[in-house]
């Protein structure tokens, strides 16, 4: 995380020749879908990591609040839970941007139920009236998430992934109309998305992958020093 902290420093500090971001966590960012939930202390710590960094805007899944409640922490201040499909809306380069949460599949699914899909669609094409980037961010894990963008009508410019299941840097899915990203867990990586033009009004615009849209992963090496106030914050909780 002190590495974390640091790349995301280098780009704020580079704002003459960084294009204006938005720095969104998925799902799975504070708590992982598999294995042991962290200690106490641990999750404060990280959580202060968090805050320090100035996220934009991260998903609070339902396994992720169950924790925080049961442990009488707070999240980090940008982690928000599912907001039945209300869009958060940032402002970058003159244009507006809406950040969907994407509903958690109910007990017992593995795909978007028949029900759910037209309130979802409904709000991905409200907001594709409104705003000029649709990004929505999705719970579901691969399986799920394939399984919505091979039949959905209205899809997100940007679907963010998290949850079990493959990770890769970005695809472009939906015969073109999303660009679908699944981040590398353990947080090793940070999954960078470069726009190099705005989507097209309407809900027929497609990437064109190395023209329209590029996708990387920066991997969180010894090139970035680790920041040493947040080693300070984590110092005696590292596992």
């Amino acid at each position: 995380m002190a590495r974390r902290a640091s790349y995301i420093d280098a780009l704020r500090e580079h704002v003459d020749t960084t294009p204006p971001f938005l720095l969104i966590a998925g799902g799975y960012e504070l708590v992982p879908y598999a294995g042991d939930t962290p200690p106490m202390e641990k999750m404060r710590a990280e959580t202060a990591v968090y805050d320090s960094c100035g996220y934009d805007y991260g998903y609070l899944t339902e396994m992720e609040a169950t924790q925080y409640v049961s442990l009488g922490i707070a999240p980090p201040k940008a982690w928000k839970p599912y907001s039945r499909l209300r869009p958060e809306v940032f402002e970058r380069g003159g244009k507006r941007i809406a950040v969907i949460a994407l509903p958690p599949l109910p007990s017992g699914y593995s795909r978007v139920p028949d029900d759910q899909l037209p309130l979802i669609e409904a709000a991905l094409r409200s907001a594709h009236e409104a705003f000029d980037l649709v990004i929505a961010v999705s719970p579901w894990g691969f399986f799920a998430e394939k399984d919505f963008l091979g039949k959905a009508e209205t899809v997100p410019h940007v679907l963010l992934g998290s949850g079990p299941g493959t990770s890769f840097p970005g695809n472009i899915a939906a015969d073109g109309r999303t660009a679908w990203v699944r981040p590398y867990s353990r947080g090793k990586a940070i999954s960078r998305v470069t726009l190099n033009v705005w989507p097209k009004k309407g809900l027929d615009f497609k990437w064109v992958a190395g023209d329209h849209i590029a996708f990387a992963v920066d991997g969180l090496s010894d090139t970035y020093q680790e920041k040493p106030a947040v080693l300070n914050l984590l110092e005696g909780i590292q596992e």
